[in-house]
């Protein structure tokens, strides 16, 4: 299991930290949630991997692109 610190989550998805954290809040979003280690967060890759998929298939779904 691979694990993303904020910065490289960022970088992976290309929003804002501000974002970042709205996304967390929105239990609808599904956002995967982070684990806390040592007052630091941090993300598993596979479950944001996954999450990034069904939005791109959600996306596909309703005609946009992915």
């Amino acid at each position: 299991m691979q694990f993303l610190s904020v910065k490289e989550v960022l970088e992976k998805i290309g929003v804002s930290r501000a974002t970042l954290y709205r996304w967390i809040d929105d239990k609808e979003l599904g956002f995967p949630q982070p684990a806390k280690l040592r007052k630091r967060i941090f993300w598993d890759s596979q479950q944001l991997e996954k999450w990034m998929q069904a939005q791109a298939q959600a996306a596909q779904g309703k005609g946009g692109q992915a």
